[in-house]
């Protein structure tokens, strides 16, 4: 999915006569045992989507190129399908908490 993005970026760029994107090409080792657990990794994973979301979401909202919208829309719908697999893997492992809601207020008004 980046490396589609990224494609794309770098097209549009390309036919405007401006640099585009250098991907960094990570080092890959031969350890079996990752540095980090899985739970950490999925945390930085929907940490990083959630950011992405919100920057193209404000790229959209400020970019006058309106030829842009309808792929950046599309870029962010692919994120956030992305974002709910990793969320629904989280939930399935139990790496979640029950997020922060409002008090039950009918339940209070009966225990007064």
């Amino acid at each position: 999915m980046s490396t589609k993005q990224i494609k794309f970026f770098n097209d549009l760029l390309f036919k405007e006569d401006l640099l585009g994107i250098t991907t960094v090409n990570m080092e890959v080792t031969d350890s079996q045992n990752s540095p980090f657990s899985d739970k950490l990794i999925m945390n930085l994973f929907n940490t990083l989507n959630a950011l992405d979301i919100s920057l193209l979401g404000h790229s959209l909202s400020t970019s006058l190129r309106t030829d842009l919208t309808v792929q950046i829309s599309k870029i962010i719908a692919e994120i956030l399908s992305y974002t709910k697999d990793g969320f629904d893997l989280m939930v399935n492992r139990g790496w979640l908490e029950e997020p922060p809601a409002a008090p039950d207020r009918r339940a209070l008004e009966k225990n007064e």
